[in-house]
């Protein structure tokens, strides 16, 4: 978006970051209240497709855009509804324009959805309540205007871009990309939406209540990261890098400084790009999300995941040692999940697996097997096996 409008934004919800601060990130429980406002509208296999085109995809179509600028001169910012310029991508497009943004845009209800509920798990007292519904409201609808402004109104692909973009810069404490480099990013993930069918048959409200926790939180990251930095308060920049990476993670399942974007993108080398991890081949997802893809559509989970490494996170329901002495450790499900994802160690990990803790966050790594582990092979848990602590 324009940086004018950041900080009119900026100024605009100024009066929450504070707030915020003094309701929502007291020391140690950062974890547990974003979880409650965010991670459960992300923990789901939506997110969890949006996490495979950002670690799989994305970063290569926005290197063939760049190649395609650094031949043909710079590609202006277009509107999609607009026929897209053909040097834009150096194959034929698999997905038309009106496909793409019937795959990422949503009706909306006329009305925002998230709101009040956002504001009440922001705020203590009715006041603080009231006040962060409002300041909330206006940070949505300045968002609005803009997309508006740039024919792009409830438009999931490019406020994916704008997060992904904005949070980063926070978290890395880099420039953002300009606003052109931003809706080429929508346009490429809009482009991958409508190529795999990410949201499928998710409804118009579900797409509608994601996207504006996504533009809500993305706000009050840059608001609060913008006054921390005009006030030199290092504490609270801190505070609201948390904020951004906790954001990055929920909606890319990625952990956040796998997601680094250069604000200029002028190059191919000067691309959004994931910094290389010490497994390459390794993708993020949450535990329980994982879990969701295999309870949806088994035959369809086990061609997507089986026998790949993958790096899951979530919330440790136990770590155990079984009677034949194998390492355990078992993930919380959510509330719309049955089974448990359950990671099998060799004993070369038991000084790594003794660094984590019941009730906390983790991260590990795995070779998903599938469903299985119960008592005579029931499909009990999610099997990922040969697992380590990154």
């Amino acid at each position: 978006m324009k940086r004018n409008y950041l900080v009119r934004c900026g100024r605009v919800v100024a009066m929450a970051c504070l707030l915020l601060v003094a309701c929502l990130f007291s020391p140690g429980v950062v974890t547990a209240q974003y979880k409650d406002m965010m991670g459960g509208s992300w923990n789901n296999p939506v997110s969890a497709s949006i996490g495979n085109i950002i670690n799989d995809r994305i970063w290569a179509r926005m290197r063939a855009k760049a190649r395609a600028r650094k031949q043909g001169g710079s590609v202006a910012a277009t509107n999609s509804a607009a026929p897209e310029t053909a040097d834009a991508e150096p194959e034929p497009l698999r997905k038309s324009p009106a496909q793409i943004a019937a795959a990422t845009r949503f009706k909306s209800t006329g009305t925002q959805l998230t709101t009040r509920d956002l504001a009440n798990a922001s705020g203590n007292t009715p006041e603080e309540k009231e006040q962060m519904f409002k300041i909330m409201g206006a940070a949505l609808s300045l968002y609005e205007t803009e997309a508006r402004r740039l024919g792009r109104p409830n438009d999931f692909a490019l406020a994916l871009a704008v997060a992904l973009a904005a949070n980063s810069s926070v978290y890395n404490g880099t420039a953002e990309p300009s606003e052109a480099r931003l809706l080429e990013l929508g346009d490429a993930i809009g482009e991958l939406f409508a190529e795999q069918n990410i949201f499928g048959a998710t409804p118009d409200r579900q797409k509608q209540e994601m996207y504006e926790t996504m533009v809500i939180f993305t706000m009050l990251v840059q608001a609060g990261a913008s006054a921390a930095r005009e006030t030199k308060d290092a504490a609270e920049l801190e505070t609201y890098r948390q904020l951004a990476g906790k954001v990055l993670q929920s909606i890319s399942g990625l952990p956040p400084e796998k997601i680094h974007f250069d604000p200029d993108a002028a190059s191919t080398v000067g691309q959004p790009v994931i910094p290389s991890a010490p497994v390459a081949s390794v993708a993020a997802i949450h535990a329980a999300a994982l879990v969701k893809e295999f309870e949806s559509n088994e035959v369809r989970a086990n061609q997507m995941y089986a026998g790949k490494r993958l790096r899951i996170f979530g919330t440790v329901n136990s770590i155990e040692i079984d009677n034949v002495g194998k390492i355990i450790l078992t993930f919380k499900s959510s509330i719309s999940t049955y089974n448990h994802a359950r990671c099998y160690f060799p004993k070369s990990q038991a000084s790594r697996v003794a660094t984590l803790t019941a009730n906390q966050e983790a991260t590990v790594e795995g070779t998903v097997r599938g469903l299985g582990g119960g008592w005579e092979g029931a499909k009990a848990f999610l099997v990922l096996e040969n697992c380590s602590v990154p």
